[in-house]
């Protein structure tokens, strides 16, 4: 599955849920300039950025509201829908951006996370190198977006992220590991992706296994099971 596929698998499961609901509020936490998801027509988005630059360009949020998602305070139990797409690692003390969302989250809602898997070789260059040699691969890639500083707190790895539900009445409905970064990076640059594969072959020897290579990225969708605290 390429992330085309999975974003279509989310799209699906977002109009799944809303199909028999009036309107929906969904909470684009970190929403940037762009939207990724499809809410469809039924739903009242709110971004919430840090940035007032990324706000205005945003066209698609029906609100937008400048604030940090870690510390922001909106009623509780408001949001049918919370999405956080490639956010938490940019991040300080994600925690507390993942505690509030569980907060905010009505019940039976559903909770959308993508993220760096930080136990892959991908996550482990973008915890330990500095910015500039982020911003100097983004120049390579010619990619068109903009790097960020990254944190990628182990907090956020996929076992931290899956004992979250545990102590924060949520489910997990879906757990996916994505992999088209790698594909993405042998189309911008083969030299980098021969790099990237001969010393992620050597770390994973190394670790006994224990660093991915291929599973860069990762989504987990929870739901809300009760109201709690």
């Amino acid at each position: 599955m390429n992330s085309s596929e999975y974003v279509i698998k989310l799209n699906k499961l977002i109009n799944e849920f809303s199909i028999e609901k009036e309107i929906i509020s969904v909470l684009d936490a970190g929403c940037g300039s762009k939207q990724i998801l499809n809410f469809g027509s039924k739903a009242f988005i709110t971004g919430v950025d840090i940035s007032q630059n990324q706000l205005e360009r945003n066209k698609t949020v029906d609100e937008k509201i400048l604030g940090d998602i870690q510390r922001i305070e909106l009623p509780l139990s408001n949001f049918d829908i919370i999405v956080c797409w490639d956010v938490l690692e940019h991040l300080p003390s994600p925690e507390k951006a993942m505690k509030n969302f569980s907060r905010l989250i009505k019940k039976d809602g559903l909770i959308i996370i993508r993220v760096p898997n930080v136990i892959s070789l991908k996550g482990l260059i973008s915890k330990y190198t500095p910015f500039c040699f982020h911003k100097l691969v983004y120049k390579i890639c010619k990619y068109k977006s903009t790097p960020f500083p990254t944190f990628l707190k182990w907090n956020i790895s996929p076992k931290s992220l899956i004992n979250f539900s545990k102590d924060n009445n949520l489910t997990i409905q879906w757990l996916y590991f994505d992999s088209s970064w790698i594909e993405m990076l042998k189309k911008k640059s083969f030299l980098l992706y021969t790099i990237y594969l001969g010393f992620g072959f050597i770390l994973k020897i190394l670790t006994f296994g224990n660093i991915s290579i291929s599973k860069t990225d990762f989504v987990i969708v929870y739901t809300k099971v009760n109201q709690g605290k």
